[in-house]
């Protein structure tokens, strides 16, 4: 029997907006024939859910829902990525109709498992790697137990926001190629995408990141590498096509990104259905913490502060050809342990990262209300810290 049965249209309507769960909305609906009948009859109710949520409610994440549905559409025409870039810059307020609004909530829904789906893994991942490896005064315990920790605002929305360029691109992709037929001008345009959406390749890499990830759930990427990787400077001898053991950092601006045909998972690889599924936190309140460990909604497209030292050592590794440093140039096997979600906060923690960088004397607060060690001004004092050999800690989580 269906229980909802018995409730007013207005009533089912106020309880699928303050669910504010995308996955739990669409299992309502299928579930429910009655609850089903007043979205459909009110499909605005999904731009509710939209603007509740702490990732879609931003305006970069709303901007690329809107496009993907305007792509799918099939009355959309685009006969050129101009035309298609003119009509985004000038969008107009979407009209919600009872197919379009299905199609966003399936969309949003989907996304969600992903991301919980990826996080999940990579949390996997970065637990087995730290299990029985202590790191200095902090024994493996606490440090499975601080990686096992929910995840923050800024590491959500490194995966979320990556999802949903990687969908918003390969809708763009498919369209371009089968139904508009774009020229090799506008293709090679739509493909320097990091390029056009203003996303450098610093911060591009959580995207290739998501890609390993949702390539290890079951999916099918297609990479797009240039001939650059084979110069004999380079470590790395990827063949076209396949996921690159270079850090995206290394691309050229215009390499493509990883194109994916489909979203859904193959019936029998579907983990979405089996791993938790959780809503992403509210980000933190602005305080002098959060902003210096940028944890808040104002940092959320800024790389992690740890990722900087690691770039720095994967690069020397690879110019200077050093055999015993190849394992930190193969990126792939750190794209599995998320190097690039993680915060630098946890990974401080983790003792995987000194901390933020400080001047002798200056004070810089943690999250938890304490202070990080200050250095002394007497260069002599801070000659006498014990340095921490990090690379080396890095490198004894793949063994």
């Amino acid at each position: 029997m269906d229980p909802f049965t018995k409730l007013p249209p207005e009533l089912l309507a106020k309880i699928l907006v303050y669910t504010a769960d995308f996955s739990a909305v669409e299992s309502i609906i299928s579930a429910s024939s009655r609850v089903n009948t007043v979205f459909r009859a009110q499909p605005t109710i999904v731009r509710d859910l939209i603007s509740f949520d702490p990732i879609t409610s931003l305006p970069e994440i709303q901007i690329m829902c809107h496009n993907i549905s305007l792509i799918r559409t099939l009355s959309a025409q685009f006969p050129s990525l101009a035309d298609y870039q003119q009509r985004c810059e000038n969008n107009p307020p979407i009209k919600y109709t009872e197919e379009l609004a299905s199609f966003i909530l399936h969309l949003v829904a989907r996304t969600q498992r992903l991301a919980c789906a990826c996080l999940t893994l990579i949390q996997q991942n970065f637990v087995s790697a730290l299990n029985e490896i202590d790191a200095g005064d902090i024994s493996a315990s606490n440090r499975v137990q601080i990686a096992c920790e929910p995840f923050s605002f800024t590491e959500e929305y490194r995966v979320y926001s990556s999802l949903w360029h990687l969908q918003h691109y390969s809708s763009l992709r498919e369209a371009a190629t089968e139904r508009w037929h774009w020229d090799e001008i506008s293709i090679s345009g739509l493909d320097k995408y990091n390029k056009w959406n203003r996303t450098d390749v610093q911060r591009a890499e959580k995207m290739w990141t998501t890609a390993a990830l949702l390539s290890d759930l079951g999916l099918s990427p297609i990479y797009g590498h240039y001939p650059f990787q084979h110069q004999q400077i380079y470590l790395a001898q990827d063949p076209e096509g396949e996921e690159s053991s270079r850090a995206a950092w290394t691309f050229l601006n215009a390499t493509p990104l990883p194109f994916f045909q489909s979203f859904d998972l193959p019936p029998g690889q579907d983990m979405t259905r089996s791993s938790p599924i959780w809503t992403p936190p509210s980000p933190p309140p602005e305080t002098e913490a959060t902003k210096a460990w940028s944890l808040g909604a104002e940092s959320r497209q800024r790389l992690p502060t740890h990722l900087g030292i690691f770039k720095i050592a994967s690069s020397m590794a690879s110019i200077q050809r050093l055999p015993s440093s190849y394992s930190f140039v193969d990126f792939k096997q750190w794209r599995r342990l998320g190097v690039v979600v993680w915060d630098a906060w946890r990974m401080y923690r983790i003792g995987l990262f000194e901390g933020l960088p400080r001047s002798p004397g200056e004070v810089i607060p943690t999250p938890e209300g304490g202070y990080l060690t200050v250095l002394p001004r007497d260069p002599d004092e801070r000659a006498q810290i014990p340095s921490v050999n990090y690379k080396s800690r890095w490198l004894a989580l793949i063994g």
